[in-house]
Order: C-alpha cells, then sequence, then structure tokens
C-alpha cells in the first residue's frame, strides 16, 4: 500500500510567513509616495467649488516663462483687443529690498487707467500658500464688470506665477474685501496659472 504524504505544516508556514513580508514591503515602499499626496493635496487652500464667482478665465500669453527669483518677476498688461481678457507679459527687475508679491502687483495695478493712482498693495504675507494681500483703501473705487475682472484676474495670474501661493485673499486696511463689485471675494481665490 502507498504511503500517504501529509502537507509539511513547516513549509506551508514559511510560505504564508514569506509572502506576508512581501506584502509588508510593498505597503512600505509606498508609504512615502503616499504620505506626499496626501500633504499636496492639503497644501491647497479651503475654496468653495460652489462659489459663484461670475469670473472668467482669462486667457494669458507668457512670453517668457522664467520663474521668479530675488531680481525679477513677471508683469502682466491686460489685453481688451479681443473680446476675451487676455494677458501679455514681460520680466522686469525688482528694486532692491523691495517685496516681490507687492512689487508685481502693483505695478500691474498701475497700467489699469480705472483704478486711482494711490491704489496700492500695502502689504503681502503668504501662510501656508495663501497670500494676504492688503490694500489702500482708495482700490474700492466702484468698477464695472470688466474692470473688475481685469483687476481681479490680473492680480490672480500675477500672483499665479509664484510657486509658493496657490490663492489670494484680499484685503483692504486689514478687512476682508466682500468685492470689488459683482465677484465674491470674502474667501481666498485661487490663482490663476
Amino acid at each position: 500500500m502507498p504511503k500517504k504524504s501529509r502537507p509539511n505544516t513547516l513549509a506551508i508556514v514559511a510560505i504564508v510567513l514569506g509572502l506576508s513580508t512581501v506584502t509588508a514591503l510593498g505597503v512600505y515602499t509606498t508609504l512615502p509616495q503616499l504620505r506626499k499626496a496626501e500633504q499636496a493635496q492639503t497644501r491647497d487652500p479651503e475654496v468653495d467649488p460652489n462659489q459663484n464667482t461670475s469670473r472668467i478665465e482669462p486667457k494669458v500669453d507668457v512670453t517668457t516663462q522664467d520663474v521668479p527669483n530675488a531680481e525679477h518677476v513677471m508683469v502682466f498688461t491686460p489685453d481688451f483687443s479681443t473680446d476675451d481678457l487676455t494677458f501679455t507679459s514681460k520680466s522686469i527687475d525688482v528694486p532692491a529690498g523691495a517685496d516681490l508679491h507687492t512689487f508685481a502687483v502693483n505695478q500691474y495695478l498701475a497700467q489699469i487707467s480705472s483704478v486711482p493712482e494711490s491704489a496700492r498693495v500695502k502689504s503681502c504675507t503668504v501662510d501656508t500658500t495663501v497670500a494676504t494681500l492688503d490694500f489702500d483703501s482708495t482700490i474700492l473705487a466702484g468698477y464695472g464688470t470688466m474692470e473688475e475682472q481685469a483687476i481681479v484676474n490680473g492680480i490672480l495670474t500675477t500672483m499665479g506665477q509664484f510657486p509658493d501661493v496657490n490663492a489670494v485673499q484680499f484685503r483692504v486696511d486689514g478687512k476682508i474685501v466682500e468685492s470689488f463689485g459683482n465677484i465674491e471675494l470674502t474667501i481666498p481665490q485661487k490663482v490663476l496659472r
């Protein structure tokens, strides 16, 4: 009579332990990638996706893709020659000691004739990728729809050149701006890139 073979329990235990080890190593090696993806998602500011901003996304013609450094920023110019608001850009030197964010936004505002000359950004602070721009009160001059879109979208496009900024909170003399006209600005607005 032939001898019946019984499974070797030691071999089965070894196989199960080997498979468990391989699975654990696979999970262990993917954890850093999962953490990086989770951190990237938490960096974006809270922006209400249901918010009705009535903002039209502009087309941006960036002639140079320079990332701003301590000496240069991209200054955008609104172009109303077509039915859509578009922007052109050029790289300009930043004066020594000037804040890059503040300088770039003020250069943009200086090009819009409906914005009073005294209406400027007084300060810019960046906290967890949200830039808070604090304007002089003369920015609240009252604007039409196209002017308001040019102001808001131009600022969001200007701030979009900075890798440390994902959204902009608008303030006037330290208080959150509700609107420059029709666009709801009480929560941070995503930059345009």
